[in-house]
């Protein structure tokens, strides 16, 4: 998280991009932990 949190201060250029990826990839870690229940 703090490496992130790095990211999004120190480079705005790719951010919105790199949290849209981010997002989705939680997303689906968060469905297959649904699933998994």
């Amino acid at each position: 998280m703090i490496n992130w949190k790095k990211k999004y201060l120190t480079d705005d250029g790719p951010f919105q991009d790199e949290l849209r990826a981010e997002n989705e990839r939680l997303r689906k870690e968060l469905m297959e932990v649904k699933e998994e229940r």
